[in-house]
């Protein structure tokens, strides 16, 4: 199976919605699946702006594999998640529009659900948040007191 082929199969995406992607037609696409014909520079420029992959995987250079785009939500915590990000930025020279639609997922799964529920030390642990809610407690008994 081409590499091509595989990436389509691979995002679960038709030949048509592939070709409209791409801008070229169904027949068109067959064929570079096929090998009938060969990818030119306009294409392999768009399979990296609209997929992240290098012209060097499309083509079977390379024996590194397109990027888990999925992988940063297989973390536990925020800051694994964005370390995830970090890390598949560097290895797969991400383009920005990738970087920033894996940031927001990122924030949108790990986003707090109430305020102080994410302090510098990780969800529900002694910082910030921890620290507001002790903090207004100890008033109270303070007031108690007196």
């Amino acid at each position: 199976m081409s590499r091509l082929r595989e990436l389509r199969k691979r995002k679960k995406l038709s030949a048509e919605k592939m070709a409209e992607i791409l801008g070229i037609s169904v027949p068109y696409l067959y064929d570079l699946e096929n090998g009938r014909r060969r990818l030119n520079q306009d294409l392999l420029v768009k399979l990296y702006e609209k997929f992240g992959v290098s012209a060097d995987y499309i083509l079977g250079n390379d024996k590194k594999t397109e990027p888990d785009l999925d992988a940063p939500l297989y973390e536990n915590n925020l800051g694994d998640a964005l370390l995830k990000v970090a890390e598949m930025v560097y290895e797969y020279n991400l383009p920005p529009e990738v970087r920033s639609v894996l940031f927001e997922r990122v924030v949108q799964k790990f986003k707090p659900l109430e305020r102080g529920d994410l302090a510098a030390h990780g969800p529900r642990q002694p910082g910030s948040g921890a620290f507001k809610a002790f903090k207004k407690e100890d008033e109270n008994d303070r007031e108690g007191e007196v």
